[in-house]
C-alpha cells in the first residue's frame, strides 16, 4: 500500500495525516503508534479534517467508527 505525504498535526492523538486522492483513502498516524488507512473518504472530508480547530474531534465525529469508512492497519511501516 502506497503511503501519501503525511502532514504533521498539533493533535494530542494524531501525529500526522495524509490523503491518497486516487484511492479516496485517509491515512492517519496516531501518536501512540500505528498508521491506519480509512476508505471512502472524500477530498473535502480530508480538507475539513486538516483545517478543523480539533482534528481529533473532527475525526471522531466524521470518520471513526463509521461503517462507510472501513479501515486497515498499514503493516510494514515504521511509526
Amino acid at each position: 500500500m502506497k503511503i501519501p505525504e503525511m502532514k504533521p498535526t498539533s493533535s494530542s492523538q494524531i501525529a500526522s495525516i495524509g490523503y491518497d486522492e486516487d484511492e479516496s483513502k485517509l491515512f492517519i498516524q496516531f501518536t501512540r503508534g500505528g498508521i491506519y488507512a480509512y476508505s471512502n473518504v472524500s477530498e473535502d472530508q480530508f480538507n475539513n479534517l486538516l483545517n478543523s480547530a480539533s482534528i481529533g474531534k473532527e475525526f471522531a465525529k466524521e470518520i471513526k467508527g463509521q461503517a462507510r469508512h472501513p479501515f486497515v492497519k498499514v503493516e510494514g511501516v515504521a511509526s
